[in-house]
């Protein structure tokens, strides 16, 4: 049997049903947040690479504006820094740093130079691949344990199937 509808102050309303929807007075959050740790870019520079210039964290918002080929590191919980795109893409974007940082900032890396990416069917292998293009690899040998993704693998030189050495000799031998 319908009852009538009633208002009530919400420390009275506990077990009872809304008779209407219950509508927000804004939108929440009121910004946008990061769903993980990672870093915030642009998608128009996809693939990178791309400088850090800052970070954003829950509570200490990175508030300049985020150019080309820029980036700040953000935390989960954070507001997305203006002008760069959801942060899905954000963390997923960990696979295109890391072969970049390794190849910026753990070793010397020269225009030239040869680039051995091992694990190339793995995402952050297959981000190596263009990344060492990028920054002007003369050959990239793609090594991984997957025939299948490794034939699907585009950018490499030459590419070599981890546990069959005769095609780890052919690699070596062509580069």
């Amino acid at each position: 049997m319908p009852v009538s509808p009633e208002t009530l102050p919400l420390r009275d309303a506990a077990g009872r049903w809304a008779a209407a929807d219950i509508v927000a007075a804004r939108t929440q959050p009121a910004a946008d947040l990061s769903a993980m740790d990672g870093y915030a870019i642009r998608f128009d520079d996809m693939p990178g690479p791309w400088q850090v210039i800052g970070e954003s964290a829950a509570g200490r918002p990175f508030d300049a504006s985020v150019g080309a080929h820029q980036a700040t590191r953000i935390f989960t919980g954070a507001a997305l820094p203006p002008g760069t795109d959801p942060v899905m893409v954000a963390a997923t974007l960990n696979c295109a740093i890391a072969p970049w940082l390794a190849l910026n900032r753990r070793i010397t890396f020269t225009k030239g130079q040869n680039a051995l990416v091992l694990g190339a069917t793995g995402g952050t292998g297959r981000m190596s691949i263009p990344v060492a293009r990028l920054l002007g690899a003369g050959q990239v040998i793609a090594v991984g344990r997957d025939p299948g993704r490794l034939s699907t693998i585009t950018g490499a030189t030459v590419t070599a199937l981890l546990d069959d050495p005769p095609s780890i000799g052919r690699a070596g031998a062509e580069t």
